[in-house]
């Protein structure tokens, strides 16, 4: 019997012992910690966070901080690291944790370290087999199991001659990547236990329930439809008093219910370079184009260029094709020959100075052009005619920039005159795509019809050139100076109104923006700070809050505008909301009423589309493969309205459906379904398909739920600002 074999029939007690032992030689091994004495700041003692009175480390915190950017880092070396989202997303997985390991526990799903020890040994993921198997393909469990269970003796008898540096280092590597991956092993049995535990009643679907699901999910109808939208009743042929207000309020409580919220009132005080911060940028700018000018010759000009490059921290970029250039870079760029130096050139981010040190012909063409996009809006037919009579005026000769502000339905494309700038291959879906390589330069081609609607293409310029440059960049930079200096004021503003000033008056006096947020809730970020949120919830109405530097704000200035507690939101707290409820049941009512004479007109004409011709006030709309998912397509979201249409007679007009926003007549004109052979076919995966889907959903219900009830005490803010 082999030693992975004997591995398999080890009683329970040796099982624990080798749990005991492993878990021991990843403590051991982590134990170097370095000088950590004060017992109130000693990182093995410090609580970052309590779940329900269990204690959250601060020292395991940092640790799987620290592990997550290492992971990162090895998967993508280049890829920049967001700190501050990584520490977020670390926070929530602990505390999803130990709010799943205190349930486990409760429930008798609790995942032991000697089940997972097992799970090491004798089912290894994946990821670990590949490297302890052969080029023949058969699996080395006898060296695995030897390294995995005395690493120490391992690399001592494989590599006696190993530098003792590179083997504590080896060692320490190994340790890492085991606790990673007993930490994964743990995660996913416990959540496949958890999850078991808590779908269980979701997992049962019904053969009657999914195959209608079925049926619902794969029926679509073609309708015919006149809609009366609520918001085109105006304010004068409705009236609501202050009593229907109040008895809405009375009547619907429960649907006002809130946790407890903030609100802040702030100052910002941002910092910017000063006069003269931007004064020595103009300096050294002066100081180039004196130079360059100056210079006698190009080789002059050119050995310049290159000394200020390190002078100024300068970049240089290889051979690149114009479209993956920087776009306020690249208009010049283009515009260059091998050897021109060109600047200062000014632009939103700074001032540029640019060489182009080599130009070559690539193989990748890229064009440049502008578009006109027409939608389709349920009628191709009409779109394509527009579209059509669209190109004729653009190859009339008319400006083709104007045409497109005036007609495109392409949002950018109207405020830039319809320009798309240069793209290669596979940057446009297909059909655009050939149509605008397949022209020459100044060709207007079209209708060209792709799933956006139909497109009027203009190509305007066409390269294959790849650019090797060089620039620098001249940006003001903020001085510590000037930064001091907005800090003093920021420190001054936040004393005035601890002495009693009030923040709106001060801040007209002294000419600064007070802003104040919505409703703040506990776990949502405020002005993307968690910090910001969880000392203001330490805080009392009309506290001053230390001033706080944040991304995009500067130094920021707040006072507590406003505190509610967790309960029914009040009245005047939620007036505005309630009326816009009334007023859109009451402007209902009265579009149910218009309807209803409509539908008295056309109800037996058979063809609702031509009944309403004949009155061209009302707007005939249609909408082709609607499911009953609550999406209209080209008339927004309602599932009053999908509901009602899946279950109409065919080539009927109905009678007038109320929805949630607008008032419907419809005549579904054909409807697609399922046969009973396909139901048959595809029904046993379906339900599968469901019973995976709802036991997730309820897996994140049940979470979010105990997350929600549970006592979460976060004291991060002891610790950190930035979070």
């Amino acid at each position: 019997m082999g030693t992975f074999e004997r591995i398999r029939t080890l009683s329970p007690w040796i099982l624990t012992a080798f749990a005991v032992i492993f878990i021991l030689f990843m403590a051991l091994a982590d134990a170097d910690l370095g000088g950590l004495s004060s017992a109130t700041n000693n990182p093995q003692t410090m609580t970052i966070a309590t779940v329900n009175g269990d204690e959250v480390k601060y020292i395991d915190y940092e640790k799987n901080v620290t592990q997550e950017v290492e992971n990162r880092r090895q998967q993508n070396p280049d890829a920049p690291l967001d700190d501050k989202q990584i520490r977020n997303q670390m926070w929530t997985t602990m505390i999803d944790g130990q709010l799943v390991e205190q349930y486990s526990k409760k429930v008798g799903a609790f995942v032991t370290d000697e089940v997972v020890a097992y799970e090491l040994l004798n089912n290894p993921p994946d990821f670990m087999k590949q490297r302890f198997t052969d080029s023949a393909g058969n699996f080395q469990s006898q060296t695995y199991v030897e390294l995995l269970t005395d690493p120490q003796t391992f690399y001592t008898q494989r590599a006696p001659d190993m530098d003792p540096a590179e083997k504590q280092k080896a060692l320490k590597q190994f340790r890492d990547e085991i606790n990673m991956i007993t930490a994964y092993l743990k995660d996913q049995k416990q959540q496949q236990l958890l999850t078991k535990a808590v779908t269980t009643s979701t997992g049962i679907v019904s053969k009657t329930f999914a195959r209608q699901t079925y049926i619902d999910e794969n029926t679509t109808s073609d309708v015919t439809f006149i809609q009366l939208p609520a918001a085109s009743i105006s304010d004068d042929q409705i009236k609501i008093t202050d009593e229907e207000l109040k008895a809405y309020y009375e009547k619907n409580k429960a649907r006002f219910k809130q946790d407890a919220t903030r609100k802040l009132k702030y100052a910002s005080f941002r910092i910017e370079p000063s006069s003269q911060d931007t004064a020595s940028i103009v300096k050294k700018q002066n100081l180039l184009s004196s130079l360059l000018n100056s210079a006698p010759d190009s080789t002059s000009r050119d050995s310049i260029f290159s000394e200020k490059i390190r002078d100024f921290n300068g970049s240089s970029v290889e051979y690149t094709i114009v479209n993956d250039i920087e776009p306020r870079l690249a208009q010049f760029v283009m515009n260059m020959k091998k050897g021109d130096i060109r600047g200062p050139i000014k632009a939103s981010d700074g001032t540029y100075f640019i060489r182009i040190d080599d130009v070559r012909t690539g193989t990748n063409k890229v064009v440049k052009a502008s578009h006109i996009l027409i939608n389709f809006d349920n009628n191709k037919d009409s779109a394509k005619a527009e579209a059509t009579r669209i190109l004729k005026e653009a190859k009339s000769g008319k400006n083709f920039a104007e045409l497109a502000t005036k007609y495109t339905k392409d949002p950018s494309g109207a405020a830039n005159g319809g320009d798309l700038g240069f793209f290669g291959k596979g940057q446009m879906v297909p059909e655009f795509e050939a149509a605008a390589f397949g022209a020459k330069v100044g060709d207007i081609v079209g209708p060209v019809e792709t799933s956006f609607g139909y497109h009027i293409i203009k190509v305007d310029d066409s390269k294959s050139e790849e650019y090797k440059y060089s620039f620098i960049k001249l940006t003001p930079k903020t001085s510590g100076i000037t930064k001091n200096q907005t800090i003093r004021d920021a420190v001054s503003f936040k004393k005035q109104l601890e002495d009693g000033e009030n923040i709106d008056s001060l801040a007209t006096k002294l000419g600064i923006l007070v802003q104040e947020t919505g409703p703040i809730t506990k776990n949502t970020p405020t002005l993307t700070s968690q910090y910001l949120t969880d000392i203001t919830f330490r805080a009392e109405k009309g506290d001053v809050l230390e001033p706080l530097e944040l991304d995009n704000y500067g130094y920021i200035v707040a006072v507590v505008s406003d505190v509610q507690m967790k309960g029914t939101a009040p009245f005047e707290a939620v007036t505005e909301d309630i009326r816009a409820r009334v007023r859109n049941k009451k402007a209902l009512e009265v579009q149910m009423k218009n309807a209803k004479d409509i539908y008295n007109k056309v109800k037996g004409s058979g063809d609702l589309a031509a009944a309403a011709a004949a009155n061209p006030t009302i707007n005939v709309k249609t909408a082709t493969a609607v499911s009953n998912n609550g999406t209209i397509p080209g008339g927004g979201r309602d599932y009053f309205f999908t509901n009602a249409v899946s279950k109409a007679p065919l080539n009927t007009i109905g009678e007038p459906i109320m929805g949630q926003n607008s008032v419907y007549i419809a005549q579904v004109t054909n409807r697609n379904q399922p046969s009973k052979e396909q139901i048959k076919t595809a029904l046993p995966a379906f339900i599968e398909q469901l019973k995976a889907k709802y036991s997730r959903e309820a897996y994140y219900l049940w979470l979010n739920k105990v997350k929600k009830d549970a006592e979460i005490e976060d004291f991060r803010y002891k610790q950190y600002k930035s979070y």
